[in-house]
């Protein structure tokens, strides 16, 4: 595996995140993922990203559990890099405890963040200028809309739109029209995949920052439609279904097989630096150990080349729609930037009452012989209130995680549980 590009003194960022279930209740806009009144979400020790992780891999592993224990059965897909640029815009306008608590739950201090976002942003943009992606499309957009009584800060207003390239207009919260505006933008940005990201918008909203990933990836080796069979796959009840299974002969691919009985595959895209990394856990074993180290990067350590890795991984598909991030964000210690004292006097001159009220996240993964399709969009709304070197082979016919990778960064752009390969799309 080539030697992973290590960013920002040893952290390297930017997960695509986006979290998606099959089976909740459809809503105009998409739909919201159930909340579930057993789960507990406590609050994870504080620290920054151990040395040599990159930072979103990290962010997109505290969040990865959290996100599936709210429907263990059901798919998952999300993009930590999405979250981690939208939270890293709202973050730069954070103060005191306030950025304490950013800080918390990126792993990072915010001069790190920033400088990580904005040099991710700036590298992903100049490749794809510079046409070096070799068929991939990979694109990143920012904007932020406020209300007419909002008025910014210069200096965070030109970071958002020199850093960010953000787009930064006043729009009114309260005026049907700005939902459409605002829906439309995220549409355009994620190529159509995600059409309706909002039902509807809170008037008493005074800002919203927005981020949206689009990413189109052809394979590097494609599958062959006409190997495409359908093949058993056993569900986490046990139960067996019969799936639409891709297989192939993977010669530019690697492979693993951890200590702990978990085997994956790095299966590349076109350009040679992103990849799809997808992980079994170990024969009776339902959900990967999370806690058990900081696995998508050992993962990628330890994969190696196999003369001839043969490989079957079934298609899958999440269709569109909204997840309320702020029961897990506030698990990993951001709960003070949520309370009506937060201090976000960093965005504006009176920043008392100003609050993050909001936090939305949408996010579309197609898997098929050719390669990948996936977008992702994160909204922050703020309101004011009163104060192994043989010929391997894995098959992927039980729930595996997956990742799909920067190789150069060790970023994940996307993330996700593969729970039931069977097609699930959203009602428009």
């Amino acid at each position: 595996m080539r030697k992973r590009r290590l960013i920002a003194a040893g952290a390297a960022a930017a997960t695509l995140l986006t979290t998606m279930a099959c089976g909740v209740e459809n809503k105009p806009g998409g739909r919201v993922a159930p909340t579930n009144p057993n789960v507990t979400h406590q609050p994870l020790p504080a620290g920054a990203v151990p040395e040599g992780v990159s930072a979103i891999a990290y962010l997109g592993q505290r969040l990865l559990p959290l996100l599936q224990a709210e429907a263990p059965s059901e798919n998952l897909a999300f993009s930590p890099t999405s979250i981690f640029l939208a939270l890293a815009m709202a973050g730069d306008g954070a103060r005191g405890q306030t950025t304490e608590a950013f800080e918390k739950a990126l792993g990072l201090d915010r001069e790190t963040a920033h400088a990580l976002a904005t040099e991710l942003i700036t590298d992903w943009a100049e490749t794809q200028a510079a046409d070096q992606w070799s068929g991939v499309t990979m694109s990143v957009a920012d904007a932020a809309w406020l209300a007419p009584q909002l008025e910014l800060l210069p200096t965070y207003s030109s970071g958002l739109k020199d850093d960010y390239g953000a787009e930064v207009a006043t729009v009114d919260f309260a005026d049907p029209g700005t939902l459409a505006l605002i829906n439309e933008w995220i549409a355009d940005k994620t190529n159509q995949l995600i059409p309706e990201m909002l039902a509807e918008l809170d008037p008493g909203l005074v800002l919203m920052l927005v981020n949206a990933m689009y990413l189109k990836a052809p394979w590097l080796e494609t599958f062959s439609e006409e190997a495409t069979d359908n093949q058993p796959f056993t569900l986490s009840s046990g139960e067996v279904i019969e799936v639409p299974t891709m297989h192939g002969i993977v010669s530019k691919g690697q492979y693993f097989n951890a200590a702990d009985g978990s085997q994956g595959a790095v299966l590349p895209y076109a350009n040679k630096r992103f990849a799809l990394l997808a992980v079994m856990p170990a024969e009776g074993v339902e959900q990967i150990n999370w806690a058990d180290g900081l696995r998508l990067n050992e993962w990628l350590d330890q994969a190696g080349p196999s003369p001839a890795l043969t490989v079957s991984l079934p298609k899958w598909e999440t269709g569109d729609g909204t997840i309320n991030l702020i029961p897990s964000l506030e698990a990993l210690g951001l709960g003070p930037a949520f309370a009506p004292d937060a201090d976000f006097g960093g965005m504006v001159r009176n920043a008392d009452g100003l609050h993050i009220s909001e936090v939305k996240h949408a996010a579309v993964v197609k898997t098929n012989e050719t390669g990948t399709e996936a977008a992702a969009a994160t909204m922050v709304g703020l309101e004011m209130s009163a104060p192994g070197g043989d010929p391997a082979t894995v098959s992927f016919d039980r729930p595996f995680v997956y990742a799909i990778m920067d190789l150069d960064t060790g970023v994940p752009l996307f993330m996700g549980v593969v729970a039931n390969p069977v097609v699930c799309v959203a009602s428009r």
